[in-house]
Protein backbone atom coordinates (compact mmCIF):
# COMPACT_ATOMS: atom_id res chain seq x y z
CA UNK A 1 0.00 0.00 0.00
CA UNK A 2 1.29 3.44 -0.88
CA UNK A 3 -1.22 6.21 -0.20
CA UNK A 4 -0.70 9.48 -1.96
CA UNK A 5 1.71 11.64 -0.01
CA UNK A 6 0.27 14.85 1.42
CA UNK A 7 2.84 17.45 2.17
CA UNK A 8 3.42 21.17 1.82
CA UNK A 9 2.28 24.26 3.62
CA UNK A 10 -0.55 26.77 3.41
CA UNK A 11 -2.26 27.15 0.06
CA UNK A 12 -0.04 24.54 -1.58
CA UNK A 13 -1.07 21.96 1.01
CA UNK A 14 -4.74 22.83 0.54
CA UNK A 15 -4.46 22.37 -3.23
CA UNK A 16 -2.64 19.04 -2.80
CA UNK A 17 -5.33 17.79 -0.42
CA UNK A 18 -8.06 18.99 -2.77
CA UNK A 19 -6.46 17.32 -5.78
CA UNK A 20 -5.84 14.08 -3.87
CA UNK A 21 -9.40 13.76 -2.59
CA UNK A 22 -10.77 14.62 -6.03
CA UNK A 23 -8.62 12.09 -7.91
CA UNK A 24 -9.27 9.30 -5.42
CA UNK A 25 -13.03 9.81 -5.76
CA UNK A 26 -12.80 9.95 -9.58
CA UNK A 27 -10.92 6.66 -9.82
CA UNK A 28 -13.07 4.97 -7.16
CA UNK A 29 -16.30 5.94 -8.92
CA UNK A 30 -15.03 4.83 -12.33
CA UNK A 31 -13.80 1.49 -10.93
CA UNK A 32 -16.97 0.94 -8.87
CA UNK A 33 -15.11 0.65 -5.57
CA UNK A 34 -14.83 2.55 -2.30
CA UNK A 35 -12.07 5.11 -1.78
CA UNK A 36 -10.84 3.03 1.16
CA UNK A 37 -10.41 0.00 -1.12
CA UNK A 38 -8.55 2.12 -3.66
CA UNK A 39 -6.18 3.38 -0.99
CA UNK A 40 -5.11 -0.21 -0.30
CA UNK A 41 -3.43 -0.23 -3.73
CA UNK A 42 -0.08 1.28 -4.68
CA UNK A 43 -1.37 4.50 -6.20
CA UNK A 44 1.96 5.26 -7.82
CA UNK A 45 1.44 2.26 -10.12
CA UNK A 46 -0.74 2.33 -13.25
CA UNK A 47 -4.21 0.92 -12.70
CA UNK A 48 -5.77 -1.54 -15.12
CA UNK A 49 -8.51 0.71 -16.49
CA UNK A 50 -10.86 -0.19 -19.30
CA UNK A 51 -11.29 2.28 -22.16
CA UNK A 52 -14.73 3.22 -20.81
CA UNK A 53 -13.31 3.89 -17.33
CA UNK A 54 -10.52 5.95 -18.88
CA UNK A 55 -12.99 8.00 -20.92
CA UNK A 56 -15.28 8.48 -17.90
CA UNK A 57 -12.48 9.88 -15.72
CA UNK A 58 -11.24 12.27 -18.40
CA UNK A 59 -14.79 13.44 -19.17
CA UNK A 60 -15.51 14.07 -15.48
CA UNK A 61 -12.31 16.09 -15.12
CA UNK A 62 -13.13 18.01 -18.28
CA UNK A 63 -16.50 18.96 -16.80
CA UNK A 64 -15.05 19.96 -13.43
CA UNK A 65 -11.92 21.95 -14.27
CA UNK A 66 -11.95 22.59 -18.02
CA UNK A 67 -10.36 21.04 -21.09
CA UNK A 68 -8.30 17.92 -20.31
CA UNK A 69 -6.00 16.16 -22.83
CA UNK A 70 -7.70 12.99 -24.09
CA UNK A 71 -4.38 11.18 -23.66
CA UNK A 72 -3.97 12.19 -20.00
CA UNK A 73 -4.33 8.68 -18.57
CA UNK A 74 -2.04 7.22 -21.20
CA UNK A 75 0.64 9.78 -20.38
CA UNK A 76 -0.04 9.66 -16.61
CA UNK A 77 -1.66 6.30 -15.90
CA UNK A 78 -1.54 6.31 -12.08
CA UNK A 79 -3.64 8.28 -9.59
CA UNK A 80 -0.48 9.80 -8.11
CA UNK A 81 0.59 11.02 -11.55
CA UNK A 82 -2.83 12.62 -12.14
CA UNK A 83 -2.59 14.42 -8.79
CA UNK A 84 0.86 15.67 -9.78
CA UNK A 85 -0.56 16.93 -13.10
CA UNK A 86 -3.34 18.84 -11.35
CA UNK A 87 -1.07 20.42 -8.76
CA UNK A 88 1.83 21.24 -11.09
CA UNK A 89 -0.01 22.21 -14.30
CA UNK A 90 -3.62 23.01 -13.35
CA UNK A 91 -3.23 24.47 -9.88
CA UNK A 92 -5.32 27.57 -10.59
CA UNK A 93 -8.14 25.40 -11.98
CA UNK A 94 -8.44 23.43 -8.73
CA UNK A 95 -10.42 26.32 -7.23
CA UNK A 96 -13.25 25.39 -9.60
CA UNK A 97 -13.77 22.25 -7.54
CA UNK A 98 -15.02 24.38 -4.67
CA UNK A 99 -17.49 26.43 -6.73
CA UNK A 100 -19.12 23.92 -9.07
CA UNK A 101 -22.47 23.86 -7.27
CA UNK A 102 -21.64 20.98 -4.90
CA UNK A 103 -22.62 22.87 -1.72
CA UNK A 104 -25.20 25.59 -1.12
CA UNK A 105 -24.22 28.94 0.31
CA UNK A 106 -25.14 29.56 3.93
CA UNK A 107 -27.78 32.15 3.01
CA UNK A 108 -29.65 29.79 0.64
CA UNK A 109 -32.87 28.17 1.79
CA UNK A 110 -33.27 24.87 0.01
CA UNK A 111 -36.14 22.52 -0.53
CA UNK A 112 -35.51 18.85 -1.26
CA UNK A 113 -35.47 19.49 -5.01
CA UNK A 114 -32.60 21.97 -4.81
CA UNK A 115 -30.62 19.99 -2.23
CA UNK A 116 -30.90 16.83 -4.32
CA UNK A 117 -29.68 18.78 -7.36
CA UNK A 118 -26.46 19.61 -5.50
CA UNK A 119 -25.99 15.91 -4.67
CA UNK A 120 -26.73 14.90 -8.26
CA UNK A 121 -24.24 17.47 -9.54
CA UNK A 122 -21.51 16.14 -7.27
CA UNK A 123 -21.98 12.39 -7.62
CA UNK A 124 -24.18 11.39 -10.55
CA UNK A 125 -22.94 13.05 -13.74
CA UNK A 126 -20.45 10.43 -14.96
CA UNK A 127 -22.86 8.99 -17.54
CA UNK A 128 -23.49 12.30 -19.27
CA UNK A 129 -19.84 13.30 -19.02
CA UNK A 130 -18.73 10.09 -20.72
CA UNK A 131 -21.29 10.58 -23.51
CA UNK A 132 -20.51 14.18 -24.49
CA UNK A 133 -17.43 13.65 -26.64
CA UNK A 134 -18.78 10.71 -28.71
CA UNK A 135 -22.11 12.50 -29.30
CA UNK A 136 -20.38 15.73 -30.30
CA UNK A 137 -18.11 13.83 -32.69
CA UNK A 138 -21.13 12.13 -34.26
CA UNK A 139 -22.94 15.42 -34.74
CA UNK A 140 -19.83 16.93 -36.33
CA UNK A 141 -19.48 14.05 -38.80
CA UNK A 142 -23.15 13.78 -39.72
CA UNK A 143 -24.42 17.32 -39.31
CA UNK A 144 -22.28 19.28 -41.73
CA UNK A 145 -24.14 22.37 -42.96
CA UNK A 146 -26.67 22.43 -40.11
CA UNK A 147 -26.75 25.43 -37.77
CA UNK A 148 -25.03 24.69 -34.45
CA UNK A 149 -28.20 24.77 -32.35
CA UNK A 150 -28.69 22.07 -29.72
CA UNK A 151 -31.56 21.12 -27.43
CA UNK A 152 -30.43 19.28 -24.29
CA UNK A 153 -33.65 17.65 -23.16
CA UNK A 154 -33.90 16.82 -19.43
CA UNK A 155 -30.59 18.65 -19.00
CA UNK A 156 -30.14 17.98 -15.28
CA UNK A 157 -27.35 20.14 -13.89
CA UNK A 158 -26.14 21.08 -17.35
CA UNK A 159 -22.91 19.16 -17.96
CA UNK A 160 -23.73 18.40 -21.59
CA UNK A 161 -25.25 21.84 -22.20
CA UNK A 162 -22.12 23.53 -20.86
CA UNK A 163 -19.87 21.32 -22.97
CA UNK A 164 -21.66 22.18 -26.21
CA UNK A 165 -21.97 25.83 -25.19
CA UNK A 166 -18.23 25.95 -24.62
CA UNK A 167 -17.73 24.56 -28.12
CA UNK A 168 -19.69 27.24 -29.94
CA UNK A 169 -23.24 25.85 -30.02
CA UNK A 170 -26.33 27.81 -29.22
CA UNK A 171 -27.90 25.62 -26.54
CA UNK A 172 -31.42 25.33 -25.18
CA UNK A 173 -31.21 23.39 -21.90
CA UNK A 174 -34.63 22.16 -20.80
CA UNK A 175 -35.66 20.52 -17.53
CA UNK A 176 -38.76 20.48 -15.34
CA UNK A 177 -36.85 20.65 -12.04
CA UNK A 178 -36.21 24.17 -10.66
CA UNK A 179 -33.36 22.79 -8.55
CA UNK A 180 -31.59 21.13 -11.46
CA UNK A 181 -31.92 24.27 -13.57
CA UNK A 182 -30.61 26.49 -10.78
CA UNK A 183 -27.45 24.38 -10.34
CA UNK A 184 -27.08 24.13 -14.14
CA UNK A 185 -27.08 27.92 -14.32
CA UNK A 186 -24.40 28.03 -11.63
CA UNK A 187 -22.30 25.59 -13.67
CA UNK A 188 -22.77 27.69 -16.81
CA UNK A 189 -21.70 30.81 -14.93
CA UNK A 190 -18.39 29.10 -14.13
CA UNK A 191 -17.55 28.63 -17.82
CA UNK A 192 -16.22 32.16 -18.21
CA UNK A 193 -15.96 33.86 -21.59
CA UNK A 194 -18.95 34.03 -23.90
CA UNK A 195 -21.45 31.25 -24.41
CA UNK A 196 -24.99 31.04 -25.73
CA UNK A 197 -26.91 28.80 -23.30
CA UNK A 198 -30.58 29.36 -22.56
CA UNK A 199 -32.30 27.50 -19.70
CA UNK A 200 -35.97 26.61 -20.03
CA UNK A 201 -38.32 25.01 -17.52
CA UNK A 202 -40.80 22.71 -19.25
CA UNK A 203 -42.05 19.15 -19.42
CA UNK A 204 -40.35 16.90 -21.99
CA UNK A 205 -43.73 16.03 -23.50
CA UNK A 206 -44.91 19.64 -23.96
CA UNK A 207 -42.56 22.46 -24.95
CA UNK A 208 -41.79 24.88 -27.75
CA UNK A 209 -38.37 26.35 -28.55
CA UNK A 210 -37.76 29.91 -29.78
CA UNK A 211 -36.13 28.35 -32.85
CA UNK A 212 -35.75 24.85 -34.19
CA UNK A 213 -32.74 22.85 -33.09
CA UNK A 214 -30.44 20.90 -35.40
CA UNK A 215 -29.41 18.44 -32.71
CA UNK A 216 -31.19 17.05 -29.66
CA UNK A 217 -29.82 15.02 -26.77
CA UNK A 218 -31.29 13.33 -23.70
CA UNK A 219 -28.75 11.44 -21.61
CA UNK A 220 -28.34 9.63 -18.27
CA UNK A 221 -31.47 7.54 -18.95
CA UNK A 222 -33.58 10.66 -18.42
CA UNK A 223 -36.37 9.51 -20.72
CA UNK A 224 -36.92 6.43 -18.55
CA UNK A 225 -38.69 8.82 -16.18
CA UNK A 226 -41.51 9.11 -18.74
CA UNK A 227 -44.18 6.78 -17.31
CA UNK A 228 -45.79 5.10 -20.34
CA UNK A 229 -45.51 4.57 -24.08
CA UNK A 230 -48.20 7.14 -24.90
CA UNK A 231 -46.26 9.84 -23.08
CA UNK A 232 -42.98 8.65 -24.58
CA UNK A 233 -44.50 8.96 -28.05
CA UNK A 234 -45.67 12.49 -27.18
CA UNK A 235 -42.12 13.37 -26.17
CA UNK A 236 -40.73 12.02 -29.45
CA UNK A 237 -43.37 13.97 -31.40
CA UNK A 238 -42.56 17.17 -29.53
CA UNK A 239 -38.86 16.77 -30.28
CA UNK A 240 -39.65 16.14 -33.95
CA UNK A 241 -41.76 19.31 -34.01
CA UNK A 242 -38.84 21.34 -32.64
CA UNK A 243 -36.05 19.99 -34.83
CA UNK A 244 -35.00 21.00 -38.34
CA UNK A 245 -35.30 18.61 -41.26
CA UNK A 246 -32.03 16.75 -41.43
CA UNK A 247 -31.53 17.07 -37.69
CA UNK A 248 -30.50 14.30 -35.30
CA UNK A 249 -31.78 13.09 -31.94
CA UNK A 250 -29.47 10.99 -29.73
CA UNK A 251 -30.67 9.66 -26.38
CA UNK A 252 -30.04 6.74 -24.07
CA UNK A 253 -32.34 4.58 -21.96
CA UNK A 254 -31.90 1.70 -19.57
CA UNK A 255 -33.13 -1.52 -21.11
CA UNK A 256 -35.38 -3.88 -19.21
CA UNK A 257 -32.32 -6.07 -18.64
CA UNK A 258 -30.55 -3.06 -17.18
CA UNK A 259 -33.41 -2.18 -14.85
CA UNK A 260 -33.46 -5.75 -13.54
CA UNK A 261 -29.93 -5.20 -12.19
CA UNK A 262 -30.85 -2.22 -10.04
CA UNK A 263 -31.99 -3.82 -6.77
CA UNK A 264 -29.43 -2.24 -4.45
CA UNK A 265 -28.68 0.05 -1.54
CA UNK A 266 -26.02 2.77 -1.88
CA UNK A 267 -24.65 4.67 1.12
CA UNK A 268 -22.38 7.66 0.59
CA UNK A 269 -20.83 9.82 3.29
CA UNK A 270 -18.44 12.76 3.20
CA UNK A 271 -17.68 15.73 5.42
CA UNK A 272 -20.41 17.74 3.69
CA UNK A 273 -23.12 15.22 2.84
CA UNK A 274 -24.61 11.87 3.76
CA UNK A 275 -27.27 9.98 1.85
CA UNK A 276 -28.77 6.56 1.23
CA UNK A 277 -30.29 5.39 -2.07
CA UNK A 278 -32.60 2.38 -2.13
CA UNK A 279 -33.61 1.03 -5.55
CA UNK A 280 -36.21 -1.69 -6.07
CA UNK A 281 -37.18 -3.31 -9.37
CA UNK A 282 -40.84 -4.28 -9.70
CA UNK A 283 -41.20 -6.94 -12.43
CA UNK A 284 -45.00 -6.61 -12.46
CA UNK A 285 -44.81 -3.00 -13.68
CA UNK A 286 -41.30 -3.14 -15.24
CA UNK A 287 -40.32 -0.13 -13.18
CA UNK A 288 -37.59 0.84 -10.74
CA UNK A 289 -38.35 3.00 -7.72
CA UNK A 290 -35.30 4.84 -6.37
CA UNK A 291 -35.64 6.66 -3.05
CA UNK A 292 -32.86 8.95 -1.87
CA UNK A 293 -32.72 10.41 1.64
CA UNK A 294 -29.89 12.35 3.18
CA UNK A 295 -28.36 15.53 4.52
CA UNK A 296 -26.32 18.28 2.88
CA UNK A 297 -24.19 20.79 4.79
CA UNK A 298 -24.47 24.49 4.00
CA UNK A 299 -21.23 26.28 3.14
CA UNK A 300 -20.80 29.07 5.70
CA UNK A 301 -17.03 29.36 5.28
CA UNK A 302 -16.28 27.64 8.60
CA UNK A 303 -16.63 24.01 7.56
CA UNK A 304 -19.29 23.57 10.24
CA UNK A 305 -22.41 25.00 8.62
CA UNK A 306 -25.97 23.77 9.31
CA UNK A 307 -27.37 20.67 7.65
CA UNK A 308 -30.31 20.42 5.21
CA UNK A 309 -32.33 17.22 4.98
CA UNK A 310 -33.54 16.16 1.53
CA UNK A 311 -35.62 13.36 0.05
CA UNK A 312 -36.13 12.40 -3.57
CA UNK A 313 -38.13 9.66 -5.26
CA UNK A 314 -37.54 8.74 -8.89
CA UNK A 315 -39.37 6.15 -10.96
CA UNK A 316 -37.87 4.67 -14.13
CA UNK A 317 -39.98 2.72 -16.61
CA UNK A 318 -38.64 -0.03 -18.82
CA UNK A 319 -39.55 -0.33 -22.52
CA UNK A 320 -38.82 -2.94 -25.15
CA UNK A 321 -36.41 -1.68 -27.78
CA UNK A 322 -38.90 -2.48 -30.56
CA UNK A 323 -41.57 -0.44 -28.78
CA UNK A 324 -39.21 2.56 -28.54
CA UNK A 325 -38.40 2.32 -32.24
CA UNK A 326 -42.11 2.01 -33.10
CA UNK A 327 -42.91 5.08 -30.98
CA UNK A 328 -40.24 7.06 -32.82
CA UNK A 329 -41.67 6.02 -36.18
CA UNK A 330 -45.22 6.89 -35.13
CA UNK A 331 -43.97 10.30 -33.94
CA UNK A 332 -42.64 11.16 -37.41
CA UNK A 333 -38.99 10.10 -37.29
CA UNK A 334 -37.91 8.76 -40.67
CA UNK A 335 -35.22 6.46 -39.33
CA UNK A 336 -34.04 5.27 -35.95
CA UNK A 337 -31.69 2.61 -34.63
CA UNK A 338 -30.32 1.31 -31.34
CA UNK A 339 -26.58 1.87 -30.99
CA UNK A 340 -23.70 1.72 -28.56
CA UNK A 341 -21.86 4.81 -27.39
CA UNK A 342 -18.59 3.58 -28.91
CA UNK A 343 -20.10 3.62 -32.41
CA UNK A 344 -23.30 5.60 -32.83
CA UNK A 345 -23.33 4.96 -36.59
CA UNK A 346 -23.47 1.18 -36.27
CA UNK A 347 -26.74 -0.54 -35.26
CA UNK A 348 -26.30 -2.41 -31.98
CA UNK A 349 -26.68 -6.17 -32.17
CA UNK A 350 -28.91 -7.75 -29.50
CA UNK A 351 -29.82 -4.41 -27.88
CA UNK A 352 -32.19 -6.04 -25.38
CA UNK A 353 -29.21 -7.84 -23.85
CA UNK A 354 -27.39 -4.57 -23.15
CA UNK A 355 -27.97 -2.82 -19.83
CA UNK A 356 -28.22 0.59 -21.50
CA UNK A 357 -28.87 1.45 -25.11
CA UNK A 358 -28.41 4.62 -27.15
CA UNK A 359 -30.89 5.50 -29.88
CA UNK A 360 -30.13 7.59 -32.93
CA UNK A 361 -33.09 9.11 -34.79
CA UNK A 362 -32.88 11.28 -37.91
CA UNK A 363 -35.43 13.75 -39.23
CA UNK A 364 -36.02 14.09 -42.95
CA UNK A 365 -38.21 16.51 -44.91
CA UNK A 366 -41.90 15.73 -44.60
CA UNK A 367 -42.65 16.78 -48.14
Amino acid sequence: MCPLARQGHGDGERRLDLATDYVLQLFADAMNMDVAELQELDLNDPLDLTSVQNMTIVAQMDASIGEIPLTLLFDRPSPAAVVDYLVSERSSDLDRLTVRGNRPAADERLGSDMAYAYIYNKYFTSLVNSARVPIAAYFKRRGEGLPAVLLDLCCGTGQLACYFGRHGYRVFALDNSPGMLAVAQQNAAQLGGSHDIHFLRADATSFDLPEKASFVTATSNALCSIPDLVSLRECFAQVRKNIRDGGMFVFDMNTIAGLQQTNMVIVRESADDFFVIRTIYDPSTIRVIARTSGFLRYDDGTGAGPWQRFDNTAIESGYRVDDILAALSEAGWASARPAGLANLEQPLEAPEAAERCFFVAEATATG
